[in-house]
């Protein structure tokens, strides 16, 4: 397509910065043209007005079209129209910029076709206007406003390189010796002249950041966020207006806050994290934001705070207080729009959940969340394209950036393309420069040429070293299958033999399958080169497979070693109970590769579990021998209580006895106690007997008409009633006697009784309190507190 009519008014920057070409009206299309030039010759002619270009001038049979000033010496009829009448525009619309002139010093419509028309008389060079001008941007505008066809640039793209050859640094040219893609490893801001494909974003991200001081890029793994921020975002940072800017780049690592105390101005002037800075930090987060404010305003610069792959927060560091400290200080940092301070972090889009826990930081994140996709097929063809016209290449094929594109799109992962095109730069053809599809072929495509490369670097590794490449290997991977760091230290305890892991380690890097990184606060550290590695290589995967049920244990067991180590071996750290068992139970089941460090603290809870073991035993001996003791006591206990129980049922029944004896007794008393009142009633009776015939015999004295013998028969019955009184009053005498013979048996007979009966008491009052003390030591015995 060729617009015919690129002019300032038809070129919009959007408020995101994106750059639209507006009016294709008039525009060309190769299969279309005669159609369109039809559609072009009905239009109405138009005088041109000297005091404005915005319009469009038709001639009345089609010949002229475009904007006069702009339009190129073939759109007034010296040649074909084509896409090199937009380079002359092009070439037009800088002269103007930089020189606020025409080039042919006029804008008389005949006077410009007259001059444009003469190709033999080129246009004076625009150094003859502005002597200042670099001698590059000079030959670039020159080149753009040739007359003749031929010589000018053949394409956009050429154009474009020359313009991109420029904007970068001498120092920084591109060479044939460099490799203009990053394969697996993610873009740096010294990278940025070969990251193509983000531009809008970068306009979006950067207009974002400008009115919001928190500003979070959040995608999937393998969309490129760490590239995006350091090779684009950060350098157009950097090149805004009033810029001077200071970069300062973290990582979360397995200790956030350090990493937090490492990017003050402080910490970066002597090397090292200044003394009790971090324990200040998690007393105070706010002081960061503080620090940071303060440091602007003392340098008059401002501050851009980067911090990478926020997710490590959540794999690497498993202390909630020191992540809510954190994530306070990066909000300390940026709360105010109008400080000296902006915070830029990546993370990846499962990871977002995690802040759920973090109300307040996920409230305020939510205003400058800024979502990164896979870039579209336009977007990632000039990620492959670029890169190579940047150093002078091409692709032989246009077949193999098309199968490339469409591996990206079904895969998503950049990374893989990015890799791919590594590999392909490799095999280039340095005599035609091309990237050849020979080469392509050979590879086996994007997956077969990561696949196959990881492989290869396997291989390399001696047979006998096998099992400890596949240690190293699984050990940088996290249980949730995201990039481990792993202190170097810790890797070369892998193997006793010296040398041995740093070699393998070698490989790798020189693989470009890991980084080695060295840290002032961290040390020697390593990590795979990206997730995608992960994902895509079958030969890791497989390994990972095999080791899922050992790999959580192995996380736990690298923690607590580090932990252990860095405390000095304590033994309070050492596992212990349940947790130790099942840790050598697994280590048991499985073939594990352990550094010297992790054998170290196994072989220290294998030891801590023998001891326990042992105390186990001898308490469990000391226990047994104690209950037999108890045991043994109790049955003596036991028989003692049996005999006690059994003399006092004895002296139970005895003093039952005696008390039946004391009631048959006291029985019988109660018996002859009656007969004595019976004969006491008896005796009772005879006095009154006696009483009466007394009575009578003075009656009978009384009576003297009485007859002898009435009174002879008186005399003798009343002798006969004295008589028998006597004989009453003699037997009442015995009755009596023998009554109070029988009240003295009964009372000696009750005495005995209740004396019996005292007794009885007294002994049942001591068996039932001997009874008791046996209970209680037959409840000592089953209680275990027998003494």
């Amino acid at each position: 397509i060729v617009h015919r009519d690129l002019k300032p008014s038809n070129i919009f920057i959007t408020d995101r910065g994106t750059v639209k070409v507006l009016d294709f009206g008039v525009a060309k299309c190769f299969d279309q043209s005669d159609q369109l030039d039809a559609m072009a010759a009905q239009a109405m002619p138009r005088d041109y007005n000297e005091t404005s270009d915005t319009y469009v001038t038709f001639s009345g049979g089609g010949t002229l079209v475009g904007t006069l000033p702009y339009m190129s010496p073939e759109q007034w009829g010296t040649d074909q129209v084509d896409h090199l009448s937009d380079i002359w525009a092009i070439g037009i619309m800088f002269w103007r910029a930089l020189t606020k002139v025409h080039p042919a010093g006029t804008m008389s419509p005949e006077k410009l076709k007259d001059r444009l028309s003469d190709l033999d008389t080129p246009l004076p060079s625009i150094a003859s206007r502005d002597g200042t001008l670099p001698r590059a941007v000079v030959n670039i505008i020159d080149r753009c406003l040739e007359k003749r066809k031929g010589l000018r640039y053949q394409s956009a793209t050429d154009l474009l390189v020359d313009l991109q050859l420029f904007l970068q640094p001498s120092s920084e040219r591109i060479s044939e010796d460099v490799c203009p893609y990053r394969g697996l490893a993610a873009f740096g801001e010294n990278d940025a002249k070969y990251f193509f494909g983000r531009s809008a974003e970068i306009r979006t991200a950067l207009a974002q950041l400008e009115t919001w001081p928190l500003l979070a890029v959040i995608g999937p793994s393998g969309v490129g966020k760490s590239s995006f921020v350091h090779a684009g975002l950060v350098p157009a940072v950097r090149g805004t207006e009033g810029g001077n800017w200071k970069i300062r780049v973290l990582r979360p690592g397995r200790v956030p806050l350090h990493s937090l105390a490492s990017v003050l101005d402080d910490s970066l002037e002597t090397g090292q994290v200044i003394e009790g800075l971090s324990d200040q930090l998690r007393e105070a987060p706010g002081l960061f934001g503080d620090m940071l404010r303060k440091s602007a305003g003392r340098r008059r610069h401002r501050v851009l705070i980067v911090v990478d792959q926020l997710e490590e927060l959540f794999t690497l560091s498993d202390d909630d207080a020191t992540r809510k400290t954190f994530l306070a200080a990066l909000l300390a940092a940026a709360d105010d729009p109008s400080a000296p301070v902006r915070v830029v972090l990546s993370m990846r889009a499962d990871f977002l959940d995690r802040l759920a826990g973090h109300k307040h930081f996920l409230s305020e994140l939510s205003r400058g969340l800024f979502f990164l996709s896979a870039p579209d097929t336009e977007n990632l063809r000039e990620t492959l394209v670029r890169p190579a016209e940047l150093a002078g290449y091409a692709f032989e094929e246009s077949s193999i950036v098309e199968d490339m594109l469409q591996t990206a799109t079904s895969r998503g992962a950049l990374p893989l393309v990015q890799f791919a095109a590594t590999r392909l730069w490799d095999s280039r053809d340095k005599v035609r420069k091309r990237l050849t599809a020979s080469a392509y072929a050979a590879m086996g495509g994007v997956g077969g040429a990561f696949a196959r490369h990881a492989d290869e670097v396997a291989a390399a590794v001696p047979l006998q070293s096998q099992p400890l490449l596949r240690a190293i290997m699984t050990r940088l991977v996290t249980p949730e299958g995201t990039r481990a760091v792993v202190d170097q230290k810790e890797l070369s305890g892998l193997s006793q033999e010296a040398g041995e892991v740093e070699r393998i380690l070698d490989q790798l890097v020189r693989a470009r399958l890991i980084h080695l990184h060295t840290d002032p606060t961290q040390g020697a550290t390593v990590e795979i080169v990206h997730e995608v590695l992960i994902t895509e290589w079958p030969t890791l995967r497989r390994w990972l497979e095999e080791g899922q049920a050992a790999r959580a244990f192995m996380h736990e067991l690298r923690l607590a070693v580090r932990q252990w180590v860095a405390r000095g071996k304590p033994g309070d750290l050492v596992w212990r109970g349940t947790t130790a068992q099942e840790a050598l139970a697994v280590v048991k089941r499985h073939v594990l590769e352990l550094s010297a460090a992790e054998n170290e603290y196994l072989d220290v809870v294998r030891s801590q579990a023998a001891r326990t073991k042992r105390r186990r035993l001898l308490v469990f001996g000391i226990i047994l021998a104690a209950l037999t003791a108890v045991f043994a006591i109790g049955t003596i206990a036991f028989i003692r209580v049996s005999r006690a129980n059994d003399i006092a049922s004895e002296r139970q029944a005895a003093a039952e006895k005696a008390a039946l004896d004391a009631r048959s007794a006291e029985a019988e008393v109660t018996k002859q106690l009656a007969a004595v009142k019976s004969a006491e009633a008896m005796r009772t009776q005879a006095e009154a007997d006696r009483q009466s015939a007394q009575n009578a015999a003075l009656q009978a004295n009384k009576t003297v008409e009485m007859t002898h013998e009435e009174l002879k028969k008186a005399n003798a019955e009343l002798l006969k009633t004295l008589d028998q009184s006597q004989k009453d009053k003699a037997k009442a005498v015995e009755l009596a006697q023998a009554a109070k013979v029988a009240a003295d048996a009964a009372k000696k007979a009750t005495d005995d009784a209740k004396a019996a009966n005292g007794k009885l008491a007294s002994l049942l009052a001591v068996e039932q309190q001997r009874v008791k003390v046996l209970e209680e030591e037959k409840k000592k015995i089953h209680t275990g507190g027998l003494k």
